[in-house]
């Protein structure tokens, strides 16, 4: 008997024996629970099985789906805090227009260094509108925070032509 016909054998059985197998259950159930000791058994039998493999399982399970499916998880990362919804398609769409690379600095994107920024901040009036999003990395897009591009630009110059004098002082 192929797999198919043995699982439409067992839906007809369980159909035509719901009460039979409802029963069993029951009595089961209650001879177990019933008894300290085999429930004590069952309990810790199910404790030693379940669920330190289960953690351990999930949490590789969790870093997988994490590391295969990463516009996906950012897509819905950024959906939970804003009101419009992107599907993963969208904020992979902006990755291959940036061809992979930081829209600031032209360093190379990883799945590790990469922020979603907006271009114009939601703070000075930007919307979460794919055309205000951009890849950036995390470094640059934690230090630009509620900056404009030219303004960042401007503290990033200023920083640079003040980096001889701070080397003297720490020196």
């Amino acid at each position: 008997m192929n797999a198919e016909k043995q699982k439409i054998y067992q839906q007809r059985y369980r159909e035509r024996n719901l009460d039979k197998i409802r029963t069993a259950a029951r009595e089961y159930a209650r001879r177990v629970m019933s008894d300290p000791v085999k429930r004590a058994e069952r309990n810790a039998y199910r404790r030693s099985k379940t669920w330190p493999d289960r953690r351990e399982t999930m949490k590789e399970y969790r870093a997988k789906v994490k590391a295969k499916r990463f516009f996906h998880c950012r897509a819905i990362a950024f959906n939970n805090h804003c009101k419009v919804k992107f599907a993963a398609r969208d904020l992979a769409s902006i990755w291959k227009r940036q061809r992979g690379f930081c829209a600031l600095t032209g360093w190379k994107l990883t799945r590790e260094n990469s922020h979603l920024d907006h271009i114009i901040p939601v703070g000075r009036g930007g919307t979460h509108e794919l055309s205000n999003l951009r890849w950036t990395v995390n470094v640059v897009n934690q230090a630009k925070r509620a900056l404009l591009d030219h303004e960042f630009i401007q503290l990033c110059y200023a920083v640079t032509a003040n980096a001889e004098r701070i080397c003297e002082v720490a020196a």
